[in-house]
């Protein structure tokens, strides 16, 4: 499986800015990138990471079938945490308007669950990228992953699309590409994150224009023959 603040609960409480996190373990990855940076006296480095995300290669109505699709407001920023290869932020969105809901696979969301440092309420939903910046003894490593292309601005609406899993949280299909701005007179302008391919469902979902449009795709599905199967 490949898989994306303080205690603020109002949109304009979110910021962009991650709280700084009092102690994070750094080993791994990450420690070897702090280390070889520091070496040539450099006070920055930057990992990458190529990751799958779920439902790439689906068709628009496979997705829609699968995966669920929720209005939502930023809430919350959490500051960076990292495992032995990556640094991972999680995002905290007020849900507006739960769109469709579908039963996600157990494996989406089995390790998909936020640490403690990161508190969900029960009106709101998480998701985690493969993104962000941790200071590892004066050095700044950055994750540069596809995730690192989702940029949430404080007072916007967004739709995402996803496996919504019972902690709360939801696993974006199509990475980035899950994740779309709704402007204030209802139109969806494109995918938070530019596309660097053209994959069927970006294409349908972007030729919708508008979140009525969307609403109204989801309620009389074109089941294509491929997809019947």
């Amino acid at each position: 499986m490949a898989f994306v603040v303080t205690a603020g609960v109002l949109a304009t409480a979110y910021s962009c800015s991650p709280s700084k996190p009092s102690d994070i373990p750094i080993s791994g990855d990450v420690r070897k990138a702090a280390d070889e940076a520091r070496s040539q006296g450099k006070n920055q480095a930057t990992m990458q990471l190529f990751i799958r995300d779920v439902g790439t290669d689906h068709s628009f109505d496979r997705a829609i079938d699968e995966f669920s699709v929720v209005v939502v407001r930023p809430v919350r920023l959490s500051a960076a945490t990292t495992t032995l290869n990556s640094i991972r932020t999680w995002h905290v969105f007020r849900v507006i308007e739960t769109v469709s809901r579908r039963s996600p696979s157990p494996d989406d969301c089995e390790a998909y669950v936020p640490p403690s440092s990161v508190p969900v309420n029960t009106d709101e939903v998480a998701i985690e990228l493969f993104a962000g910046s941790v200071d590892v003894a004066g050095v700044k490593v950055t994750m540069d992953t596809l995730h690192s292309l989702v940029k949430f601005e404080p007072d916007q609406t967004y739709v995402l699309i996803g496996a919504l899993c019972q902690a709360r949280t939801l696993q974006l299909a199509f990475g980035p590409y899950g994740v779309y701005q709704i402007s204030p007179n209802g139109f969806i302008p494109g995918a938070v994150a530019d596309p660097a391919v053209s994959r069927p469902f970006l294409e349908e979902m972007l030729n919708l224009k508008t979140l009525d449009n969307l609403k109204k795709r989801l309620q009389t599905p074109q089941r294509d023959s491929e997809d019947r199967e």
